[in-house]
């Protein structure tokens, strides 16, 4: 989840990852889609990234269950069982991938469930604007989309077999600069970025070869393990009534 005040670019910027696998107009899902919605989308991208564009219409109702139920059924990569109207089962969807979303605060929050904030990676807008002319790269990237997704696919490929190594990289990376930094983050949140940040490298060496890469101080961003466990939560709750 990207947050930031509103009119800094998020939806832009979630249309620009759209475009690279497909046209972002038609590609990104509406937050006010029922679950059974989007879990229907999520069984036809499967492996692609699901786009979902301001998750706050659900944040802002105030529900937080409703929400936590929300991630849990999206990150379990399997939709519920149903019959089909001849009262024979269906084949469930399912789904393996990540989703993108954004909205003004971040999506976890702590009244919500610590599963549920595990599975949910928060990054915030420094000041300024993503982009100078959104305008400009809305224009360009919606007559322009789907090739640099085709060209991430034949990266991966070829280096398939350096892959998880590379991961494992970044994992005891992350570790040593967190734990430089005094921090212990939740290991189910320090695997994606783990991912993310080998990602990145990839895009780097065979894609824009820019020499820009995403900085390791992005790990400050997970959570703490004290912030997600249910044990620490209600016990600071009790330390501060006392």
């Amino acid at each position: 989840n990207l947050y930031g005040t509103s009119g800094k670019g998020k939806t832009v910027n979630l249309m620009l990852a759209a475009s690279i696998w497909a046209n972002p107009k038609k590609f990104i899902a509406e937050s006010t889609s029922t679950l059974n919605s989007l879990e229907q989308q999520l069984n036809v991208v499967n492996h692609l990234p699901l786009m979902i564009d301001d998750l706050s219409k659900i944040r802002d109702k105030g529900d937080c269950d409703k929400l936590s139920d929300m991630i849990y059924n999206l990150c379990s990569g399997q939709g519920k069982g149903r019959l089909s109207k001849d009262i024979k089962q269906r084949d469930p969807a399912t789904w393996d991938n990540i989703i993108l979303t954004n909205m003004e605060r971040p999506l976890a929050s702590d009244s919500m469930q610590g599963g549920a904030i595990n599975r949910v990676l928060d990054f915030g807008i420094k000041d300024g604007y993503i982009f100078q002319k959104g305008n400009d790269v809305v224009k360009v990237i919606t007559k322009n989309y789907g090739h640099a997704g085709k060209r991430f696919v034949e990266v991966v490929q070829k280096e398939k077999d350096s892959i998880i190594g590379l991961i494992e990289k970044y994992e005891h990376a992350i570790e040593n600069y967190t734990k430089m930094k005094g921090t212990k983050k939740e290991q189910k949140q320090v695997t994606p970025l783990a991912i993310l940040l080998a990602t990145d490298e990839l895009l780097e060496k065979h894609i824009f070869m820019d020499g820009i890469r995403i900085n390791i101080e992005i790990a400050d961003q997970l959570q703490n393990v004290e912030n997600v466990s249910e044990m620490e939560k209600a016990f600071q709750h009790i330390k501060d009534d006392v």
